[in-house]
C-alpha cells in the first residue's frame, strides 16, 4: 500500500507562550547558529509542545509565522535575510554516545521575509529532536528571558544551566575540552589562553544573565593541584532577574573557595584591569590593599565604564597609590 505522504500544517502568527520547553538533544547538539539565528528558533521552539503525545505523530512540516519585532529593535532588513539564509543551510549534529547513534539534521527547510513577518519552516524529519516527547527529556525557560541575550556565549550558558535549575545539582563540572566544544570555541587558536576565555566567555555571560535572567552564577577554574586549567566549574542561584547579590552572598562565596582557587581567583580577576606590574604587587602584598579589591570587584557596578580607573579611585581611598 502506498504510504499516505503527511499534510504540511501552517500556524498563525506567533503567539509567544511565557515558558518555552527545549529538547535537551537540540541543546546539547553541535551547531553554529548565530545570536539571531538562535533567536528565530527559539521562537520555533517556543510554538511546540513537547507534552502532547498525538505529536509525535504530526501531520508533517510545520509553518511559523514571527514578527520581526520579536528578535528586538536592531536588526536590519539585511541583517534579517542574511541569517535567513544562512539558517535555511545551517545542520544540527546530534551524538547519542550510549546508543552510538549520530544524526545530521537540516531543521529549517523554507524562510521567507515579507511585511515584517518572517516564515520559517520546520522539517517533519527534524520534529523528534526538536520535543522529545517520547522521554519527556526537555528543559522549560522563560522566552523573554532567552531573547533579551546578546550574546551565543549567554545563551549557552542559560540553556545549560537551565537544565539544572530544577534539580538539587546546582554545579556544571566541565572539561576544558567539553567546555570548548560545547561553546564553540575549539578550533580557535585565541582560546588556548584561559584569560580569552575569561575575558571574553565566562564574565561578560556572568554579567549578562545576572541582569537579565533569574540565574546568577559564579565559577572556578580546576587546575587539579598543576598549574595547568583542565576544566570549568560553574555552580548557580536563581534569582530574581537584576538581583545584585550582597557583598555578603558574594563574600561567602568567596570564603567557600579552596586556597589554590581564591589564589587563582585574586590573580584571574587582576587580569581583568590594566594595572601595571608595581601597581599589582602592591595590592596583592598589601592585606587593606588586597581586601578591598576583592570588595570592590565583587561588587563592581555593570555601568561602569572604565573598569580600571573605577578600581583605582576605590583603593587611594585607603591610601594606595
Amino acid at each position: 500500500m502506498k504510504k499516505k505522504v503527511p499534510k504540511e500544517q501552517t500556524l498563525e502568527v506567533f503567539r509567544p507562550r511565557v515558558t518555552s520547553k527545549h529538547s535537551n538533544a537540540l541543546i546539547n547538539s553541535r551547531h553554529d547558529f548565530t545570536l539571531l539565528e538562535r533567536k528565530m528558533l527559539y521562537c520555533v521552539i517556543n510554538q511546540l509542545n513537547p507534552t502532547l503525545d498525538n505529536q509525535s505523530d504530526l501531520f508533517g512540516d510545520l509553518y511559523f509565522q514571527i514578527p520581526v519585532s520579536t528578535f528586538g529593535t536592531d536588526y536590519h532588513y539585511r541583517t534579517l535575510t542574511d541569517a535567513m539564509d544562512k539558517l535555511h543551510d545551517r545542520k544540527v549534529r546530534v551524538h547519542d554516545p550510549a546508543t552510538k547513534k549520530h544524526y545530521v539534521i537540516n531543521p529549517i527547510g523554507f524562510a521567507k521575509l515579507e511585511r515584517g513577518i518572517v516564515t520559517l519552516k520546520l522539517q517533519r524529519e527534524s520534529i523528534p529532536y526538536f520535543v522529545d516527547i517520547k522521554k519527556f527529556n526537555y528543559t522549560s525557560y522563560e522566552l523573554d528571558m532567552i531573547l533579551s541575550l546578546t550574546s551565543t556565549y549567554s545563551q549557552t550558558m542559560f540553556e545549560q544551566l537551565s537544565k539544572l535549575k530544577n534539580t538539587n545539582n546546582k554545579t556544571l563540572v566541565l572539561s576544558l575540552e567539553d567546555f570548548k566544544s560545547l561553546f564553540g570555541l575549539d578550533g580557535k587558536r585565541a582560546y588556548d589562553k584561559v584569560n580569552n576565555i575569561i575575558l571574553k566567555v565566562l564574565e561578560p555571560a556572568k554579567k549578562e544573565l545576572a541582569e537579565k535572567t533569574d540565574i546568577h552564577l559564579h565559577y572556578e577554574l580546576d587546575y587539579r593541584n598543576t598549574r595547568k586549567v583542565h576544566g570549568v566549574v560553574i555552580k548557580f542561584e536563581v534569582r530574581k532577574p537584576g538581583h545584585v547579590p550582597s557583598h555578603k552572598e558574594l563574600s561567602r562565596q568567596f570564603t567557600e573557595m579552596t586556597p589554590t582557587n581564591q589564589l587563582t581567583f585574586i590573580n584571574e580577576s587582576l587580569d581583568l584591569y590594566n594595572f601595571t606590574p608595581a601597581q599589582r604587587d602592591r595590592i596583592q602584598q598589601t592585606k587593606k590593599y588586597l581586601d578591598k579589591f576583592i570588595e570592590v570587584h565583587l561588587q563592581l557596578p555593570s555601568n561602569v565604564k572604565n573598569d580600571t580607573s573605577y578600581m583605582a579611585a576605590c583603593l587611594r581611598k585607603i591610601g594606595w597609590k
